[in-house]
């Protein structure tokens, strides 16, 4: 109950700072312009803009699938896909992104995925996640840096600042994954805890499931720390998944006769975006991303035209996504309902007794 509220709250949120920055925005600006300029979009490339932004998605499906093989998971790869949707819904809704990876191994669960196995697998993702961005901005920095700085302008502190906190997440990541010693230190304080305010009832059975995880867990980390060929793989589909989506922008361009920024440029300006913005703790960077979109394109196109891309890019990268993400959700939610029904160990009349498992929802 309590996580539905946080989740009610964290979406009003988004919704208030959404309608102040388009506020901000839309203020002075001929809307029923913007409207048509948007509403006579070429479909064709609008059309490869959604065909791109699954191709992001589906780019990093195949890394947590291939992670997972390689540990041994048993996960399809449309399973996979789904919950890469689920993980974009919640994140999409919580602050820092942080509501995401906890509902993927919740639902991994229901699929026979130890929680183990699915923790370090979807910290290693994250950390390669982190890691691609790093490794492309060093590549636009080596060819590309007075555009990068004339660009940015004064707000070449907040692209610095993005680049501290990335590396500091990257080796956070990585202290997590390797460091199984602390790992285990973590979880013994927080069964403490969890048993000081009683809400483990079963301490010896919860220790037992808990400490297998952790062997799990332990086997999988040791696994990725000797397997450089995983993470070169992950590592580069993740790098062409960044790739992908930064140039769903392009084709929102070219979809409105904007044609006075060629493809490389638009990429770079947008993971300019990425790595300024992914580090402000607001549900999906709502507001501050849209913002900070039409402060950048404005440099090289007229406002009016920043503005309609920023609806037509922002539209379908995340508010169509969340919209889809949210139906993953409900599809993941049945599915894992359906699977503990079928191990509710049974009664002696041969029937469940038809009490589901605590949703974290």
């Amino acid at each position: 109950m309590n996580n539905k509220k946080a989740y009610i709250i964290n979406v009003f949120v988004m919704l208030v700072l959404i309608g102040a920055a388009f506020y901000i925005i839309l203020k002075g600006q001929d809307i029923n312009e913007i409207i048509r300029l948007v509403r006579n979009a070429k479909f064709s490339f609008l059309f490869l803009a959604i065909v791109m932004v699954f191709v992001n998605f589906m780019l990093q499906s195949l890394s947590t699938y291939i992670t997972l093989r390689e540990f041994g998971g048993k996960l399809s790869y449309l399973k996979n896909l789904r919950l890469t949707f689920v993980g974009y819904f919640f994140n999409a809704i919580t602050p820092s992104a942080g509501g995401g990876q906890p509902m993927q191994v919740f639902y991994m669960r229901g699929d026979n995925i130890s929680i183990g196995m699915s923790s370090v697998t979807l910290l290693f993702w994250t950390t390669m996640f982190k890691t691609s961005l790093l490794v492309i901005q060093v590549g636009f920095l080596i060819f590309f840096r007075d555009f990068i700085f004339r660009t940015l302008g004064g707000n070449t502190w907040l692209y610095f600042l993005g680049i501290i906190v990335n590396l500091l997440g990257i080796a956070i990541s990585v202290i997590v994954i390797f460091w199984t010693n602390g790992v285990k230190w973590l979880t013994g304080v927080a069964t403490w805890l969890l048993k000081k305010f009683k809400l483990v009832k079963k301490e010896k059975k919860f220790k037992e499931s808990l400490e297998k995880h952790l062997d799990t867990y332990a086997e999988c980390s040791k696994y990725v720390g000797k397997n450089y060929l995983l993470t070169a793989k992950v590592l580069v589909i993740t790098v062409i998944q960044r790739i992908a989506y930064f140039s769903i922008t392009w084709f929102s361009l070219i979809a409105l006769n904007v044609n006075t920024i060629d493809i490389v440029h638009t990429i770079i300006l947008q993971s300019l975006i990425a790595v300024c913005i992914d580090i402000i703790p607001v549900p999906g960077g709502a507001g501050v991303n849209e913002g900070f979109y039409v402060t950048i394109f404005n440099k090289f196109i007229s406002k009016k035209n920043a503005i309609s891309s920023m609806l037509i890019s922002r539209g379908i990268t995340f508010y169509l996504m969340v919209l889809v993400g949210a139906v993953c959700s409900l599809s993941a939610q049945m599915n894992y309902t359906k699977m503990m029904a079928k191990r509710k160990p049974q009664g002696k009349d041969g029937k469940t007794d038809g009490k589901p498992d605590r949703n974290p929802m």
